[in-house]
């Protein structure tokens, strides 16, 4: 996904080390000195470390931060070693890298102990964050670069995150390729969060390499108008505020054609507007869309924008 972005992406791991998919060493790369070499190549734009429990007992990580952390399991195979005796203690060192994260933590919700590890997110909470947009992935091996729409899974990932941080804002994720979406809308009845996105849209989703191939084969993300306001009608049965994703600009102007046809229903709350920039083949980010879009948009509405490529903006205007 690094690479799709145009990012010259390191990865280490048990494997070897690997830059933008060709590997330079062989064998096992998950301590401390091979993630520093990666991070201080100049060359590098991003890295995947996978890190040893090993390497950070008698190292510690070569890092301070990252954007997303990701912990999927507590397992006994490793205890007795480094004067780890229990699954408490391996735990707690595993932890040190839930720590770094600063944009995201992804914990296995099937592993209490990392669902214990949610606690993490309450140091964006202690820091003033309000709001927590909720991705859940695919707990099954090999498949965690996959969505889950497992409603037993989503409610143990928010009930973490809301044990952790009182009064916390959830906002759910349902973005969903194909006519299906019964997963997404079983999320939304279990879990009845405040917010839930709601893909207002339809896009080709492309990105084209620097020597005119494809970065991923095309693809439609499929939302016609059908398929938002089936999301629309769950999220009024749920008491669940739409936040309209915006890809491109047409799509702005649709959800204010929605909302004067009345699938917004009063009820629901002001109209509200994400506009998603950078993805290669919607609405570039660029400010100077900041100032001609909400003329587009429906009276009284809030908006926000986010760079799908780094950190998001996540100022409200009404």
């Amino acid at each position: 996904m690094l690479r799709a972005q145009g990012l010259r992406t390191a990865c280490t791991s048990t494997l070897g080390v690997e830059v933008d998919g060709q590997r330079l060493m062989d064998g096992d790369c998950t301590g401390y000195w091979s993630g520093r070499s990666v991070l201080t190549d100049p060359d590098v734009d991003a890295a995947v470390l996978e890190t040893a429990r090993g390497g950070i007992l008698r190292r510690g990580l070569c890092y301070d931060r990252s954007d997303v952390a990701v912990v999927l399991n507590i397992s006994a195979d490793h205890l007795g070693q480094d004067g780890v005796e229990t699954l408490d203690e391996l735990a707690a060192v595993k932890a040190v890298v839930a720590d770094t994260a600063r944009r995201a933590l992804v914990l296995n919700a099937e592993d209490q102990r990392c669902v214990a590890m949610a606690a993490q997110a309450r140091d964006a909470y202690n820091a003033g964050a309000s709001i927590m947009h909720v991705h859940i992935r695919a707990q099954e091996p090999g498949m965690g670069h996959m969505p889950s729409w497992d409603p037993e899974v989503a409610q143990e990932v928010v009930d973490a995150i809301r044990a952790a941080c009182p009064g916390v804002v959830i906002n759910l994720t349902t973005g969903v390729i194909g006519k299906d979406i019964s997963g997404p809308l079983a999320c939304i009845r279990r879990v009845r969060p405040e917010i839930a996105a709601c893909n207002a849209g339809s896009l080709n989703y492309l990105k084209i390499k620097e020597d005119g191939n494809w970065a991923w084969p095309p693809m439609v993300f499929d939302n016609p108008v059908a398929k938002v306001q089936q999301f629309l009608d769950v999220m009024e049965e749920c008491g669940t505020h739409p936040e309209f994703e915006c890809f491109d600009v047409g799509i702005v102007r649709s959800v204010t054609m929605f909302i004067k046809n009345g699938m917004l229903k009063p009820s629901m709350g002001r109209p509200e507007y994400n506009l998603v920039m950078g993805v290669a083949s919607g609405m570039p980010c660029d400010a100077r869309l900041l100032e001609l879009l909400p003329q587009w948009m429906a009276p009284g509405a809030v908006w926000q924008a986010t760079h799908r490529t780094s950190t998001p903006s996540c100022s409200r205007k009404p």
